[in-house]
C-alpha cells in the first residue's frame, strides 16, 4: 500500500514538473495553434478582431494556464453578473471568492466573450474602429474599462505583434467561409481536458482559393499586396507598403489617405489620424515614445482637435514648399501638419509670435524670412514674455533627523 502510494505521488510530482517545464512563450503558442480557429470564426460572427480575442485569451488565461481556464473554460475572465443563469465558479480575483461564469468547452467562452462586448453599450464605441487597428481595440477596452490594469492595453498590443495575431484577422476579413467545414467540429461540446489535441498542419480548411496561401500555424492569410513583402514562416513580418502622398497645389483640390494608414508626407514618416483620435494610441501602434510623438507634432496629451497628420519621426525646420497660403479654418497647427513644418519654423519665418493666427488668403513664407509680418486674425495677439514660467516640482528629500549624542558611561555593575 504504501509502495503504491509513494509511486503515485512520484508521478505527481513528475507530471508537475513536466508542466512548468514549458515556458510561457510556448504555452502561448500553443494556445494560438488550438483557438485561432475560434477567434476567427468569432470575428466573422461578431466584428471583434481575432487578433485582439487571441491576445486577451492569452493573458487572461495566463497561455491557457490559469486555474479559470483549466477547471471553468473561462477564458476571458468574465463575471457571473446579475444577468448569466448558468454554471459558476468560485475564484479569488480582485476579491476573495468571486462568482465566474463556467462553460462546458472553450467555444462557449470565445462565444460568450463575443457576445459580451458586442452587446453592451459601454462597449458600443469600439465596433466604430477598423477591425485591423488592433492598438485602438486594445486601448479601447482599458478605456471602457475591460481591466483595471493600467498597462492593459500595453500588453495586448504587445501579444498582437510577438506572436503574430494580426494575420488572423486579415484571415477572417479575407475569408468569409474559411472554416465552414470545421463549424460542427467547433460547436460541439467537449470538456477542455477532455478535448483530444490536434496539430494545426492538419487543419482541413475546406478552401481552394488562389488568394490564399498557407502559413506555419497551418492557418491562411491573404497573398501580399503588389508592393508589400510578406515572408510566409515562423519569423512573420509584413512591411507595409508605405505611400508617397503628392504635393498638393493651390489650385488643385485636396485629398487625404484613409484614416490610420501611415504614408510618407513631405517627406516624413506620417498617419493620417481622425479628429478625436488620441496620440497615445499611434505612440503605442508605431512604437515612438509618446512625450517625442507629442513633441514631433506640436500637440498636447489631449484628443486631436481636427483630422490631421501625425508625424512619426521630426518635422522640418523649413517647408518642402516655398509658400503656403492660408485657406478658411485653418489655423498655424493645421497648417504645420499639412506642410510638415514645426510650428515655430513658421512663426520665425513670417516675424509672427507665439497666439498669432494669419488671416485667411495670407501667403505664409515657408523658406525665407519674410520683411513685413502678415495681416493677423483680429483679437489673436501674442503671448506676454513676462508670464512667470512655473518651477518644475522636485520631491523634496527629508533631512535625517540629527543623530543623538550616545551616553558612553558604563552602567553600572549589576548589584550595585
Amino acid at each position: 500500500m504504501k509502495k503504491n502510494i509513494v509511486l503515485t505521488l512520484l508521478l505527481t510530482a513528475c507530471i508537475a514538473m513536466g508542466v512548468k517545464a514549458q515556458s510561457y512563450e510556448e504555452r502561448a503558442q500553443a494556445y494560438v495553434k488550438q483557438y485561432c480557429r475560434l477567434a476567427v470564426l468569432e470575428q466573422q460572427r461578431s466584428g471583434i478582431p481575432a487578433a485582439i480575442t487571441l491576445a486577451q485569451g492569452i493573458h487572461e488565461t495566463s497561455a491557457g494556464a490559469s486555474e479559470l481556464a483549466t477547471e471553468a473554460n473561462n477564458h476571458f475572465g468574465i463575471k457571473c453578473k446579475k444577468a448569466w443563469t448558468g454554471e459558476t465558479f468560485s475564484h479569488t480575483d480582485d476579491a476573495p471568492d468571486e462568482c465566474f461564469r463556467k462553460y462546458k468547452a472553450a467555444e462557449e467562452s470565445y462565444k460568450d466573450h463575443s457576445d459580451y462586448l458586442s452587446t453592451s453599450p459601454r462597449y458600443a464605441e469600439l465596433f466604430k474602429l477598423s477591425p485591423t487597428d488592433y492598438a485602438a481595440w486594445a486601448i479601447g477596452l482599458r478605456k471602457c474599462g475591460y481591466a483595471t490594469n493600467p498597462k492593459y492595453a500595453t500588453i495586448l498590443i504587445k501579444l498582437v505583434e510577438d506572436y503574430h495575431l494580426q494575420e488572423y484577422t486579415y484571415v477572417a476579413m479575407s475569408n468569409p467561409g474559411v472554416y465552414t467545414n470545421d463549424v460542427a467540429k467547433v460547436k460541439e461540446v467537449i470538456p477542455e481536458k477532455d478535448a483530444p489535441e490536434t496539430a494545426s498542419a492538419d487543419v482541413n480548411v475546406g478552401v481552394a482559393d488562389a488568394n490564399v496561401i498557407p502559413t506555419t500555424y497551418g492557418m491562411p492569410m491573404p497573398a501580399p499586396r503588389a508592393g508589400s513583402k510578406i515572408k510566409v514562416n515562423q519569423n512573420y513580418e509584413e512591411e507595409q507598403r508605405v505611400a508617397e502622398v503628392p504635393q498638393q497645389q493651390d489650385d488643385k483640390p485636396i485629398t487625404y489617405p484613409p484614416f490610420g494608414e501611415q504614408v510618407k508626407v513631405n517627406g516624413l514618416k506620417a498617419v493620417y489620424a481622425r479628429k478625436g483620435d488620441m496620440p497615445l494610441e499611434y505612440a503605442l501602434k508605431y512604437n515612438v515614445r509618446y512625450e517625442r510623438l507629442l513633441e514631433f507634432n506640436d500637440i498636447t496629451d489631449r484628443p486631436l482637435p481636427d483630422n490631421m497628420y501625425l508625424y512619426l519621426e521630426r518635422k522640418h525646420a523649413r517647408g518642402v514648399n516655398a509658400t503656403h497660403t492660408v485657406k478658411e479654418g485653418e489655423n498655424m497647427l493645421k497648417i504645420a501638419q499639412f506642410e510638415g513644418m514645426q510650428v515655430k519654423g513658421i512663426r520665425m519665418l513670417n516675424k509672427m509670435a507665439g497666439g498669432e493666427e494669419p488671416v485667411s488668403g495670407t501667403v505664409l513664407q515657408l523658406q525665407e524670412e519674410v520683411v513685413t509680418k502678415p495681416q493677423l486674425v483680429a483679437g489673436t495677439q501674442a503671448q506676454p514674455a513676462n508670464i512667470p514660467v512655473p518651477e518644475p516640482y522636485v520631491v523634496k528629500k527629508e533631512q535625517p533627523a540629527p543623530i543623538k549624542t550616545i551616553d558612553e558611561t558604563p552602567l553600572p555593575a549589576v548589584g550595585e
